[in-house]
């Protein structure tokens, strides 16, 4: 898939749009740069995405002629985008979105991630009290005091620990008094749970956002639409002599003869013509 968008910006700079606006006489003056068994449905054949290209700046130029409120358009793309089946198919086309279907079933495979989620109990307040009877100071984890009418505390309802596992009630007066010292508040432990999520597939946003070239804003029949764009063959022609040539695109298959010949060794700009051996280059050598 990152080959697929580097071919495609190698493929901006190849300047299709000016192949496609050359005159005649300009044509003819780069005759000769063709090599003699030159096929421009071969050159094709063996890069696509100059096809993908054309069809994109043909969408864009349809588009850029309609008269569409922002409305409009947004609800074109909501339905284009909505449309799965017709999506996959301008996924996986190799003259549009060029991606193989290995990569589509694994687009939509879903996945589990760690979902951490973190609690902490109510602060527990604590208080010192002194046991006149026995000479000692307690602690309280306190849950609830009672006052009198005058504001006094009458009796402290609580637990003996922070974990409030043994419940406690002192009467505050004789017995029991509270200390001038040691109140404060304790914060309990943190806790925190792991689960796993399922995490839907789909497609990344860098595939959606070029998937979305191929949308024309009038048609919900996008990829009939598509097939139907006109092949402009002088430009794919072209670009191979403005472009692919310097650049070491192979512009034929290999022949029996040359299975053996060197692997493309040049950088640019290249001078010789190559030949494609499955996905290796190879050099033509004129006999």
């Amino acid at each position: 898939m990152k080959n697929h968008f580097k071919y495609l910006m190698l493929l901006a700079v190849a300047a299709l749009t000016a192949c496609s606006s050359m005159e005649v006489n300009e044509a003819e003056s780069v005759e000769e740069n063709f090599p003699a068994d030159f096929v421009a449905a071969e050159y094709l054949e063996l890069h696509p995405a100059l096809r993908s290209l054309q069809i994109l700046d043909y969408v864009d130029n349809y588009n850029s002629g309609l008269t569409l409120s922002e409305e409009e358009i947004e609800a074109d793309t909501i339905a284009f985008m909505a449309d799965t089946a017709q999506l996959h198919k301008i996924y996986a086309d190799p003259t549009l979105g060029g991606y193989s279907e290995e990569l589509w079933e694994e687009s939509w495979e879903s996945f589990y991630q760690d979902s951490v989620a973190c609690t902490t109990k109510e602060d527990t307040i604590s208080m010192k009290l002194d046991d006149v009877v026995n000479d000692a100071v307690i602690t309280v984890y306190v849950e609830n005091i009672t006052y009198d009418a005058d504001g006094v505390i009458t009796e402290i309802e609580g637990f003996e620990d922070s974990t409030k596992t043994t419940p406690v009630t002192y009467s505050i007066g004789t017995d029991y008094t509270v200390a001038k010292r040691g109140t404060k508040t304790v914060v309990d432990t943190l806790s925190c749970d792991t689960t796993q999520v399922e995490i839907p597939g789909g497609l990344t946003k860098d595939v959606v956002r070029q998937i979305k070239k191929f949308s024309f804003y009038d048609t919900e029949d996008d990829y009939a639409k598509l097939l139907e764009v006109p092949l402009d063959t002088f430009a794919i022609s072209y670009q191979y002599v403005i472009f692919g040539r310097s650049h070491g695109w192979p512009y034929r298959v290999c022949k029996e003869d040359e299975l053996k010949n060197p692997v493309q060794s040049e950088t640019y700009p290249m001078v010789k013509s190559y030949c494609a051996d499955g996905n290796l280059i190879r050099e033509i050598i004129n006999k």
